[in-house]
């Protein structure tokens, strides 16, 4: 870092700094995080601002990912390689869902109040629809009839 000044929040300051370098393939080497945002890899600020570097990049369709790199550092993936974060996305949001519907189920009606009991019971019934839903498994889209190939 030369004697420029930085905004704040650094996690911000990064990504403009490196507006140049954000392309899919690039590289950014753990080192390098540390060193621009003055934290350790073990710091929870440290986790927080990859947090809002990946979020920022995601507006842009990049996925900031640390996966394959063995603690080195973090990749700006393909983006032939998005619909597996998406999918270990969905996934995640699925369990999440499941396990609202678990404690919405399990948890016992006659100990809530009249109100309380018609909230959790429509949020129950929401949540459980809503999991059907993302469960459901379809075709992809472009398969095509064989006549129509």
């Amino acid at each position: 870092m030369t004697g420029d000044a930085r905004k704040l929040p650094l996690w911000k300051s990064w990504v403009e700094a490196n507006e140049g370098r954000l392309t899919y393939g690039a590289q950014f080497t753990s080192k390098e995080l540390t060193e621009y945002l003055g934290l350790t890899e073990e710091d929870l600020q440290f986790a927080m601002s990859i947090h809002h570097i990946r979020k920022a990049l995601r507006m842009r369709g990049m996925n900031f990912t640390a996966r394959g790199q063995y603690g080195a550092g973090y990749v700006i993936a393909m983006p032939g390689t998005n619909h597996a974060e998406m999918r270990r996305m969905a996934n995640v949001a699925a369990s999440a869902m499941r396990e609202g519907v678990i404690l919405g189920t399990s948890t016992p009606l006659e100990m809530l109040t009249d109100e309380e009991r018609r909230i959790h019971e429509s949020l129950t019934e929401k949540m459980a629809t809503r999991l059907a839903l993302m469960r459901r498994r379809t075709q992809p889209q472009d398969t095509k009839p064989k006549e129509l190939q």
